[in-house]
């Protein structure tokens, strides 16, 4: 038994799908497959049970869980503190962010962080809301970047600023009426996420309920396919300032449907101070909140 593969086993029972696990982490699904069997084997019990295609916890999995975390979150802060002993500059640092502040705004500090410390050991990773929640909270990470409303006794949740969004389409598709726009086709982003939780409470609270509606779980897809002609689709407007600059998109107005701005804010944990996490705090909050 090791660190890394209680890592994995923990990073599998948040998302309960192995290949994501992987994707997180950096594994293919074959190795955190082997990794979490061998796991098992030195632990004695069968950590998740496969029904189809879906991956369940075990009753022995959910009582190994906790102990787990904390072991995972104590090797890791441990590492970070003796690379911040020897050499404060050298040290590491996780962050974790969903995947529009990784695409569109996080690579901007990101750049500017690693020309200021060269020599730091620096991670990122693309996770969910509850994932980068998850994360920050049993150690995994030291900084997230989430995009919904965070609200947790053990973190510092810091807003930075809000996302302006809006309802696109191809010039091709133009509703006259509420009426045509609930009809639609609708693209929308997958459930589990905290965007699809900000587009549901759109939608209700508008009373509106959208007909065919096409699921996908990328921003640049949706952007893609809306692009294409194929529905109407409710996304960060800098997701898709360029497009609608080249004309492949444009911005559907209806009176009293105007969405809502997202908050975009620093989450972490405020025991866990080091000279990296701090700079990165300070670089973070002079960069985005410009934005």
């Amino acid at each position: 038994m090791d660190v890394q593969q209680l890592l994995l086993f923990c990073k599998t029972a948040e998302t309960l799908n192995m290949t994501r696990t992987g994707d997180i982490l950096g594994f293919s699904q074959p190795a955190v497959s082997k990794q979490i069997q061998q796991l098992e084997r030195d632990l004695g019990g069968q950590l998740f049970l496969r029904k189809g295609r879906q991956l369940h916890l075990t009753p022995f999995g959910a009582l190994i869980l906790p102990r787990a975390q904390r072991i995972v979150a104590q090797v890791q802060e441990l590492k970070s503190e003796a690379a911040q002993a020897i050499d404060p500059f050298r040290g590491r640092l996780v962050v974790v962010a969903g995947s529009v502040t990784m695409t569109y705004l996080l690579p901007k500090v990101l750049a500017e962080y690693r020309k200021q410390y060269p020599q730091a050991q620096l991670t990122v990773y693309s996770g969910k809301t509850t994932e980068t929640v998850r994360m920050v909270e049993d150690g995994s990470a030291h900084i997230g970047l989430v995009s919904s409303e965070v609200i947790h006794p053990r973190l510092t949740v810091e807003p930075l600023f809000f996302d302006a969004m809006a309802i696109v389409s191809s010039p091709e598709l133009n509703p006259h009426t509420l009426i045509d726009l609930a009809q639609g086709p609708w693209l929308i982003f997958a459930r589990g996420t905290g965007f699809r939780t900000y587009i549901d409470q759109f939608f209700a609270e508008h009373s509106f309920i959208p007909d065919n509606v096409m699921e996908m779980d990328s921003i640049e897809a949706l952007r893609e396919m809306a692009a294409a002609g194929l529905g109407y689709t409710l996304l960060p407007v800098r997701a898709v300032s360029q497009s609608m600059e080249q004309g492949k998109l444009h911005i559907i107005k209806q009176e009293g449907l105007e969405p809502e701005a997202r908050c975009n804010s620093l989450i972490y944990r405020k025991e866990n101070s080091f000279y990296l996490k701090e700079e990165f705090l300070l670089l973070a909050r002079k960069i985005l909140k410009n934005q």
